[in-house]
């Protein structure tokens, strides 16, 4: 995938706490597989990630697949995870 950064920056939380964000949007090529065929379509998304300490991250991420297997597909993925560093 191809990330482009629209907002790189930082925030205050809680009065007290500086925090880092990134926000980026995403796009590039995909592969759906099915029990019968696959078929080559694209991806397209939007990521946030908060950094909360120098260990420690959450991330949000929205991404779109479009596949055509005969007739267009669309899939849509939310996720929302965290990143530890050691």
């Amino acid at each position: 995938n191809i990330k482009y950064v629209l907002a790189y920056g930082k925030f205050i939380f809680l009065s007290r706490h500086i925090r880092y964000f990134r926000s980026q949007v995403l796009a590039g090529p995909a592969l759906a597989i099915t029990n019968k065929r696959q078929t080559i379509g694209g991806d397209v998304g939007w990521v946030l990630e908060t950094f909360v300490n120098d260990l420690f991250s959450w991330k949000f991420e929205l991404r779109d697949t479009v596949a055509t297997t005969g007739s267009t597909t669309n899939n849509l993925a939310i996720s929302v995870g965290t990143g530890y560093a050691f």
